[in-house]
């Protein structure tokens, strides 16, 4: 493992400094999400937002992208469209269920 670290550090002496800062940023988020997890390795943002704001948005349609609320809606069609709005390109939509409400099943 420490040649592949020793092989990173002399590769981001070749970069720009705006290539070392988005590294630097892509590495913090990553060491955040991790952190998150109990160290349990990678979490998607989405996966995370959800869990901090679920209480806040449930019983609403939620469009997520790169973990930030893009739209909402009280259905599907509508926070595609508000996301839409937004700017987003391919966000990732869910329902949040009430806390006290049981998810239907049905078949």
């Amino acid at each position: 493992m420490q040649a592949v670290l020793d092989e990173l550090i002399e590769k981001t002496e070749q970069i720009s400094n705006e290539e070392r800062d988005k590294l630097i940023r892509i590495l913090q988020e990553q060491k955040k999400r991790s952190q998150k997890n109990g160290g349990k390795g990678y979490v998607s943002p989405e996966t995370i937002w959800v869990k901090e704001h679920r209480a806040k948005y449930a019983g609403k349609y939620v469009a997520l992208e790169n973990g930030e609320l893009v739209g909402t809606g009280k259905n599907f069609p509508e926070a595609l469209a508000d996301a839409k709005k937004n700017g987003a390109q391919k966000p990732f939509i869910t329902y949040l269920f009430p806390l006290d409400e049981i998810p239907f099943g049905g078949w």
